[in-house]
């Protein structure tokens, strides 16, 4: 191995360093030492750089090394720095990159405050990162600042009172005018839009005077208005006709020479009320109107006692409408033709014109009717019924033909008419077991539908929970019409007819049944 020693090393020819074509081995234990500098253009690698580096530039650090502070607090150590969208960063230049704050911050709020600062006011913009922005406002002449407050504050004029109002051509009041007991005078005119309100008015009204109130003394050339309401008497010295008058609400007698609307409710397009038609001399009511007749108790003529209103309670109603009309009464109604006692005079009830129901002569009888037919009429000697008479029920004698009906045989006699579908059974006739406890009915049934006759027997008996039936005798022309049947339900046995096939349309029937108990 060999060795050299020397002081310093120079190049050949002491005018720099000498090169080191191999480079330079440092032992371990060795150290390069030195007050200089090392100035090395290629890459400087070792285990270990000591120092603060504070005369490093252009140095890309990898993996950990640079140590990261945000307001003197320890974040951490890296190699690598990324910064986030509010950050700018320049590009490097001479190892140097500057780092910006770019303020995204768009969720700033503001609120304003008032501050006294001496004789002006500070208008305060505080924001909610913290941020203030004044804005002073300087009291002037005559003007002063008072109630200042986080809320606000008031602006005051310090002047005594309005010297002169002649220079503004249009002044306005900011508050209510009192006029201290004194009075408004001039030539001019007042405009006014809304009310005007006083005691009392002196002078001519030359305009509408609307809205008017209390008890004022008004004289008045012509009168025009939509209505008018009086709650004292009104005299008219001169003529009023009716040309004149359209309505009148009256509580004395007025007289009309025309056709004449009493109007208790108007809507559009109707009246509800009473019409005098002059042409026919008729007296009309409206629909659902009423007419109140002989009232209870009252000396007036009315309701009650003392009152001068009419109301419910009359004797008698008379209703109409254009469905249907009747007559209420409260206690014992009367109807009569003539005088009572008179003979002769008839009191007829139709339901339709020309076609009696019920018909009662004076000093006779009355009679009833059915399609303008009679069928009854009381006479001197008792009743005389004109056709077919049902009942449920026959006790005593019945004559011509002779037939006494005890306390074991009933008869009775029905008819009507059904609407034949084949197949679908109708009921006849029926009586209740439960209460008459019949054991046994022998029918005769005639039917009639279109040129079909049929007639025959049916034989029927019940136990209290079935009924049992037999058809025999049976006749029919050209066609059988129905079968027959009976039925025990509900406490009653039914007798139905179920049509034949082919049969259809209205059939009529007529059943007579005599009954053993």
């Amino acid at each position: 191995m060999s060795r050299l020693r020397s002081d310093k090393l120079v190049n050949k020819a002491a005018t720099g360093a000498p090169e080191l074509t191999y480079g330079a081995a440092i032992p371990v234990t060795g150290t390069i030492n030195g007050a200089g500098g090392v100035n090395i253009t290629g890459v400087a690698t070792a285990s270990k750089f000591v120092g603060d580096g504070s005369g490093l530039f252009g140095v890309v650090a990898s993996g950990t090394g640079i140590v990261c502070y945000e307001d003197g607090s320890l974040v951490g150590t890296a190699g690598t720095f990324n910064f986030g969208t509010n950050i700018s960063v320049t590009p490097p230049s001479s190892g140097v990159a500057t780092i910006t704050s770019v303020n995204t911050d768009t969720n700033t709020t503001y609120g304003m405050l008032a501050v006294l600062d001496g004789t002006s006011v500070k208008l305060r913009l505080a924001g909610s990162d913290n941020s203030e922005d004044d804005t002073t406002i300087s009291a002037g002449s005559n003007i002063a600042f008072s109630g200042v407050s986080a809320s606000g504050f008031s602006i005051e004029s310090t002047l005594s009172g309005l010297a002169n109002v002649v220079e503004d051509t249009t002044p306005q009041l900011g508050g209510n005018l009192d006029l201290n007991n004194n009075t408004i005078t001039g030539t001019g005119g007042m405009s006014i839009t809304g009310g005007v309100s006083a005691t009392i008015f002196t002078g001519a009204f030359n305009g509408p005077a609307n809205g008017l109130s209390g008890t004022p003394d008004i004289t008045v050339r012509n009168l025009v208005g939509a209505g008018a309401t009086f709650s004292g008497d009104v005299s008219i010295g001169g003529t009023l006709t009716y040309e004149d008058v359209t309505n009148v609400d009256t509580l004395g007698i007025s007289t009309f020479n025309d056709d004449t609307y009493f109007v208790g409710t108007q809507g559009t397009g109707v009246w509800k009320g009473m019409y005098w038609d002059k042409s026919s001399s008729a007296l009309q009511f409206d629909k659902s109107q009423k007419i109140y007749l002989g009232p209870t108790a009252s000396s007036q003529g009315w309701s009650g006692a003392g009152s001068t209103t009419p109301g419910p309670g009359a004797g008698l109603e008379l209703h109409g409408d254009q469905d249907y009309g009747y007559v209420e009464a409260t206690n014992d109604l009367y109807i009569k033709a003539g005088n009572f006692g008179s003979s002769g005079k008839i009191i007829s009830i139709e339901g339709q014109p020309s076609k009696k129901n019920i018909q009662a002569i004076g000093g006779a009888g009355t009679k009833l009717y059915h399609n303008d037919n009679q069928r009854l009429e009381t006479v001197h000697e008792g009743v005389v019924i004109t056709g077919v008479c049902t009942a449920s029920e026959f006790v005593g004698a019945i004559n011509t033909p002779t037939l006494t009906v005890g306390s074991s045989v009933g008869i009775g006699t029905s008819g009507g008419v059904f609407t034949a579908v084949a197949g679908t059974p109708s009921t006849i006739d029926a009586f209740t077991v439960a209460n008459t406890d019949y054991k046994t009915a022998d029918y005769t049934v005639h039917l009639m539908n279109g040129n079909n006759r049929q007639v025959q027997k049916i034989l029927v008996m019940q136990d209290g929970n079935n009924a049992f039936y037999e058809e025999y005798a049976i006749m029919s022309s050209p066609n059988k019409i129905a079968s027959f049947s009976a039925i025990l339900a509900t406490g009653d046995c039914s007798l139905k007819a179920t049509p034949e096939s082919g049969i259809s349309g209205v059939t009529t029937f007529s059943v007579t049944r005599q009954t053993i108990l």
